[in-house]
């Protein structure tokens, strides 16, 4: 534990302060910089067991996406398709119609609450890592399942709320409440959308970046381009 702090407290003054001869950076990378380096100091394979579920639960819902199928004259999902959507969350926001608005809204909470987590430790981190140091763990691993597990039932749901389809007539409808025209029969719909597609941006972009800040400066160690 000792040592873990040295080495947080030696890349964390790295951060600060830059690497090459103690030039300072600017402020605004200053707060970039601290705002991921609560999730630094993650071995790649910390747990084998551990990130073995991770991989499972991943390779589970990439290979229920590979069955996702709709059909052209029904504008439905296949039976296959329908039944497996449940593991990845393609069939759950359909389903639910209208609720599918609020599953979505519900998620971005939850998104933008670890994101303020994450902002809250970047703050506090001199005294969450001497005295509470498991919250940091605690952090990591919310990060860890956001980005590996939850990522893909997320961006069906976000998807699900402006996923539309359109008829003979020309008229669009959302495929979640076929009674309900896209973008313009329902104002939770379109409110919905619009915050889906502003976090779907928001999201990829996070996860980019924590994909490439999560894990050690050492290429050996992981990471996006490593």
């Amino acid at each position: 534990m000792d040592e873990k702090r040295s080495n947080a407290s030696r890349i964390s003054s790295q951060f600060a302060h830059g690497e090459d001869k103690g030039e300072p950076i600017s402020r605004q990378e200053e707060i970039f910089s601290d705002f991921f380096f609560p999730l630094y100091y993650q071995p790649k394979h910390k747990n084998k067991s551990y990130q073995l579920i991770l991989w499972f639960l991943s390779f589970l819902e990439l290979l229920c996406l590979s069955f996702f199928k709709i059909d052209i004259g029904s504008n439905k999902q296949s039976i296959v398709s329908f039944y497996i959507g449940f593991i990845d969350f393609s069939s759950t926001g359909l389903i639910i119609g209208q609720g599918a608005a609020f599953l979505a809204i519900v998620l971005m909470v939850i998104v933008a609450a670890i994101a303020v987590f994450q902002g809250v430790a970047a703050v506090l981190y001199r005294q969450i890592i001497t005295t509470q140091p498991w919250i940091l763990t605690f952090l990591q691993v919310l990060v860890d399942l956001l980005m590996r597990v939850f990522y893909i039932p997320f961006i069906h749901s976000f998807i699900t709320t402006f996923d539309c389809y359109g008829d003979e007539n020309g008229k669009s409808y959302w495929r979640a409440q076929p009674t309900i025209q896209c973008l313009s029969g329902n104002i939770l719909q379109i409110i919905s959308a619009i915050i889906s597609i502003v976090f779907l941006l928001y999201f990829l972009a996070y996860s980019i970046l924590v994909n490439l800040l999560i894990f050690k400066h050492d290429p050996r160690h992981g990471g996006l381009f490593a």
